[in-house]
């Protein structure tokens, strides 16, 4: 799925072109074992790659971590940041991944600063089930709204919101709103 030979491509006015990034979510949703955790044949950017790509083009030598997907429907509108996790999720990880990811958003010119991000980019964690003893916890005033444990709580204040939700949520409240309900 993954290719090292992609290439960032610039526009003459410094944009970025990601198309050639794209991948459904059924792809960039796979875990180490290959099994998807989003079945979906919708088309996101495969934001893995991108780092890759701009790793190679920057000539970076360092390791980067990055989120599986990038979302947005246009230049300046919202963007979503997602990963996916079946295994256990480590703060540590998420929170290395979240920096990463944001600088290189920046560098591309995705996000202006800190404040764009606050204000129209989106975190989404999706998580299988048996994950959710050790990330969930429920809100007190509101037991249906769920929020980040304790530990990662504090990776909210980079974005617009931050949530984390189970695949079926992620295809009920995510991708059918964005994208309809074919090639589901």
């Amino acid at each position: 799925m993954s290719s090292n030979n992609q290439e960032i491509e610039f526009g003459e006015d410094g944009s970025v072109d990601l198309s050639q990034f794209r991948r459904s979510f059924s792809d960039v949703s796979r875990n180490d074992a290959g099994k998807s955790i989003v079945q979906s044949d919708h088309q996101v950017i495969f934001f893995d790659d991108v780092v890759k790509a701009h790793k190679k083009y920057r000539c970076y030598r360092g390791q980067f971590k990055s989120m599986d997907a990038l979302y947005s429907e246009d230049k300046g509108k919202d963007i979503w940041l997602i990963e996916f996790k079946s295994g256990e999720v480590n703060a540590v990880d998420i929170k290395e991944k979240v920096c990463h990811s944001l600088l290189i958003a920046m560098d591309l010119r995705l996000i202006e600063s800190l404040a764009d991000a606050k204000s129209r980019v989106h975190f989404v964690l999706v998580y299988k089930l048996s994950n959710r003893a050790n990330l969930m916890r429920y809100s007190s005033g509101n037991p249906n709204r769920q929020a980040f444990s304790g530990t990662l709580d504090n990776i909210r204040w980079c974005f617009h919101d931050a949530v984390s939700c189970v695949p079926e949520k992620f295809i009920s409240d995510f991708i059918i709103p964005h994208y309809g309900s074919e090639n589901i």
